[in-house]
Parts: structure tokens; sequence; C-alpha cells
């Protein structure tokens, strides 16, 4: 209803306040123009305006340099052409369809040349690391310690890590087979990709490395090198010692400079994703700031999933319109109900048009003595949850009762029309998942997870 409070419907929503919105875009839009190659008629133009700040007549790009303090020096490059049409990449690709399959794999991998990789998120750094096997025997490691999370992500710190490993095998003797082994799907498949993307340079720093084995070994038709995904934290000794490593990169610890990647060397710029988290970050504690301060605050913070509603979120996936706007308006009080109505001058009195006390969105779900039987038959299904406002609007098996009662009450047909929960039936409530977006976990590309996906 347009009574309803814009603050709550925000959050129910999951909708930023505006102005939060649009320095969100002009965020983003900056990061874009900041990451442009030099090709690009903006590349110069930026800089210009990074560094004249001028006070009259100020163009778009002086308010977004100024606004966000750019640096487009110290951010990445986004090429739009990574490769030739024609390329074919000079290794394979493998990913195992279980965890137990990968570590079954590892076992008896009779490569001669074994390298582990790993990258790691620790304490607000990141890490990466390699580990060079021959046969039984460790032999060579690099260490490589990226900075904190706020510039880089450990998504970023696997595919270093993977870089490292192919630097370790270019400076060996190479017998026919090779393997490099990491616990990131995302970064495997990541190395299929060669459109524009963030982060892109790492993988084609992967891809330089790897053509240039393939030269070194062109002159032996049966070298082969596989890149391959095994099981973080399954207990392989290869992976397990190269994990410790990464913890140790990102723990500030880093190899000669000289026996880096030479694209390490200097330094990396700072990640575009970690940037934008971060800023989205920002933005969100600043909503999450205001949502405290507002008037609805108490009355939403009995429910256990308190802002951002992420618990509310996952309850109410696959609504139809109708029903998550009646769940809306029920759950902030705002409902065409005669209590409601009569504060809005709609209707003569507030009462129930059954026993004459206030209808309130209680009166309707829990007190008027005209539903009893219909309330009966719905509520038995979740026992004494019937009686918790959190219940009802915070599990999924709740909703579904709630929403079949008003449909069976008949009370809201009129304007919603038929409410009943024959969509949801065999939906019943699953663990909420993840925030989509991702900000308030600094640690983006899982770092080690099994099932990572990009």
């Amino acid at each position: 209803m347009r009574s309803s409070p814009t603050d709550a419907l925000e959050v129910h929503a999951k909708l930023m306040p505006v102005d939060l919105q649009l320095q969100k875009i002009c965020h983003r839009a900056a990061m874009r123009i900041a990451a442009l190659p030099a090709a690009h008629p903006l590349h110069k133009r930026i800089r210009w305006c990074v560094t004249h700040d001028v006070r009259r007549h100020r163009s778009p790009l002086h308010n977004l340099a100024s606004l966000f303090r750019l640096n487009p020096d110290d951010i990445e490059t986004i090429d739009p052409v990574r490769q030739l049409p024609t390329y074919q990449r000079p290794f394979s690709t493998y990913i195992a369809e279980t965890r137990q399959e990968s570590l079954d794999d590892d076992a008896v991998n009779n490569a001669h040349i074994r390298v582990y990789t790993d990258g790691s998120g620790y304490r607000g750094q990141a890490g990466a690391a390699a580990v060079l096997y021959k046969g039984n025997a460790r032999l060579k490691m690099l260490h490589y310690h990226l900075g904190p999370l706020t510039r880089n992500t450990t998504f970023e710190a696997e595919a270093v890590g993977v870089a490292l490993g192919l630097h370790l095998l270019t400076r060996a003797v190479l017998p026919q087979k090779s393997t490099v082994a990491l616990d990131n799907q995302g970064v495997i498949q990541s190395t299929h990709i060669y459109r524009q993307r963030q982060s892109h340079y790492h993988f084609d720093a992967i891809h330089a490395q790897a053509r240039r084995l393939a030269r070194k070994e062109r002159a032996r038709p049966a070298f082969s090198l596989t890149i391959a995904w095994i099981s973080g934290h399954s207990g392989a000794d290869g992976n397990e010692a190269v994990d410790k490593a990464a913890k140790a990169a990102a723990g500030g610890l880093s190899s000669r400079r000289k026996d880096l990647p030479s694209y390490l060397r200097d330094g990396l710029p700072a990640s575009i994703s970690a940037l934008k988290q971060v800023h989205n970050a920002r933005l969100r504690a600043e909503w999450k700031e205001r949502w405290s301060r507002s008037p609805r605050f108490r009355k939403y913070d009995i429910f256990e999933d308190s802002f951002p509603f992420q618990g509310f979120h996952h309850v109410t996936r696959g609504l139809t319109r109708k029903q998550f706007s009646l769940t809306i308006q029920l759950r902030t009080g705002h409902a065409p109900l005669n209590k409601h109505l009569h504060r809005l001058q709609v209707v003569d009195d507030p009462y129930c048009p059954h026993c004459r006390q206030e209808e309130t969105v209680r009166h309707l779900i829990h007190d008027c003595r005209h539903y009893n039987d219909a309330r009966h038959d719905r509520f038995a299904a979740i026992g004494r949850d019937s009686h918790s406002t959190e219940a009802l609007f915070g599990t999924r098996d709740g909703l579904i009762v709630l929403l079949q009662y008003v449909a069976d009450t008949g009370r809201l047909t009129l304007i919603f029309g038929d409410v009943s929960p024959s969509n949801l039936i065999d939906d019943r409530d699953d663990p909420p998942q993840a925030d989509d977006e991702g900000i308030h976990d600094l640690d983006w590309g899982g770092g080690g997870d099994p099932n990572a996906t990009p």
C-alpha cells in the first residue's frame, strides 16, 4: 500500500535507498572508466581529470574522479581482446566429478613432475604459493604476498598460485608429463574464457607461461601439461603442504623478487572486484546504520533474520507477485484491513465485520472467532509455531500455512484474488543460501572450496 514506510519496503525488497544505489552505479561506472586500456579515447582523459581538479565547468569525469578519489594507474586494466580467434591452449584441464574421485586421481598420478598451487585469504591478507614435487620429493617452493583483501581477492590469489606453479615448470627440466593441481574449480574454468573480464591479466600470464613451456618442450612430442582440480582440505600431502605455504604467504612471506614471474615483481594493481566489494560493503554498512535509526527497527528486531533479512528473502523465493505483496502488507501492518483503512479515512469504522473488534493483522490471523474453523484446520500443521509471528513470517512452512489460511478466509480475495500456495507446497524449508552480492565477506573465490565455481 502507498502508506507503507519506504525504509521497510526497501529492506524487504532488497533494494538500497536510492541515493546509495546511485552511489553504487556511479562507482561501478568510475571503475569501468579507470580500467580502460590505453587505446580507448577516455584513457588519457580520466587521468587528466584526476590531475586537474578544476573548480568551474566540471565534467562528469571530474566529479567521478573527485568523489571516489580515483587513481587509474593503480587499478587493473581490462583489455577488450585477449587472444586470437585461432588460439589453442597448450595445456589440458581436468575436473573430477566428485571429491573422492579427485583424490583417487591424485593418488595414482604417475606424472614425474607434480605441482600443487593454492591461494589463501588469511587475516585480511591474500597470499599464493606453489610447490613442485619430483616423484615424492619436494624440490622447490614459491610464495607471493598479494596484499590486503581490500585490494586483491582470494580468487586472484588462486590464479597467482597457478602462475607461480607454471613459473616453476619453466625453470625445471621436464619429463614427458607434468601436472598442476589446485583446489579451485573456478580458476580452472576461467582458463577457458578469453573475453574481457576482471582480473584477466592473471590468466593472460598463465597462458603466456604455458606457451613458453610449449616452445621450450616442442622437441618432445610426448610432453603434456594438465591443470587439474583436487579437493581441498582432504588430506592429500601435496595439497596440504601448499595450503600451509599459501597461509604463510598471506602472512607476508614472499620469495625473492628475481625468482618470481616478471608480472609479479613490481606488485599488483588493485582489483576492480575487490574495490567494488569494499565500496558495496560501505554502502551496506551505511544502509544498516540508517535502518537501525528507523522507527520501524524495533518492530522487526524480533525476527532472527534481522537486517538485511536474508532469511526472509529465502523464505519468500518463488512467490507470485500477489503472494509477495500480501506477505509484505501483513508483515508491515499496512494491509487493507479496517483498522488501517480507518486510519487512512477510507472506511467509517475500524471494526471487524464479523465480531466488532478492531480489525488488525493480529486479529485476522489469531483472534477473529469467525475464522476459527479455518484457523484450526491450517495452523494444526505447524503446532505451537502457529502462535509465533516469527514462525509464520520467517519459515517456509509457516508462510505456506499463513497464505493458505488467508485464502481460506476469503477476507482479502476481492483485492488479491487466489493466494493459495499451491505453487509452493513441494518447496519446503531449506537452509538459506549466502548473500548473492557477497559483500559481507571480503574472501572472494573460496580459497579452497572444493565445489567453488566462477
